[in-house]
């Protein structure tokens, strides 16, 4: 009977040191994440489109139940415009798209890690490239011009994540993320809703 608790508490305790949840343990992981995004600026009216993205990094548990969270991340939206002006009687077409795409360290603080609801709130900064692309139609006759500037970025994160599976390998989390980019004298803010799977090694 005592071999058999000691194996059971041996596992217990060796599946939550390899979830991270250990002080001082270090965990990588990978994660994706896929949302709603909003897109304004003084120069654009705002619009929606999909909010992605993607990142690499590492879990640093900490004591009182916190950890620390480090990573890289690509993050992609994609958003577009239709609009129309009356030039001499003719209607002129535009087809608008801008698809930002941002390049960022992030860190995020998970608060209540033992809990089955894990608040978190993060910052990341990096680069902002933006591409924008914009087809012209008058009288069956079309045109298209792109361009794209680069820029600094930096964000601000909160949402509460759950583990999907019981000892923390594979986790959930939903969130909002405010985005800021600033491209020439233009800024642009990107405010998305965003659920994510993150996958620990």
């Amino acid at each position: 009977m005592n071999k058999v608790l000691t194996i059971a508490l041996f596992g217990a305790v060796a599946g939550n040191a390899w979830a991270g949840t250990e002080t001082g343990s270090i965990s990588p992981y990978v994660a994706t994440r896929a949302g709603l995004g909003l897109l304004s600026s003084s120069g654009v009216d705002t619009l929606t489109g999909p909010s992605l993205g993607a990142a690499a990094g590492a879990k640093f548990a900490l004591e009182n139940n916190m950890a620390v969270r480090v990573e890289g991340e690509f993050g992609y939206n994609s958003f577009s415009e239709k609009d129309s002006i009356d030039m001499y009687g003719t209607t002129v077409s535009i087809d608008s798209t801008y698809s930002p795409m941002t390049f960022m360290a992030n860190a995020y603080f998970d608060f209540m890690t033992d809990y089955k609801l894990k608040p978190y709130v993060g910052a990341g900064a990096g680069i902002a490239n933006f591409d924008i692309k914009v087809k012209t139609s008058v009288m069956g006759m079309s045109g298209t011009a792109s361009g794209s500037q680069s820029g600094f970025t930096y964000g601000l994160y909160g949402g509460v994540g759950f583990n999907i599976v019981e000892d923390g390998s594979v986790a959930g989390d939903v969130g909002v993320r405010y985005v800021s980019m600033s491209i020439e004298s233009e800024t642009f803010n990107v405010l998305s809703f965003n659920a994510g799977v993150k996958y620990m090694f």
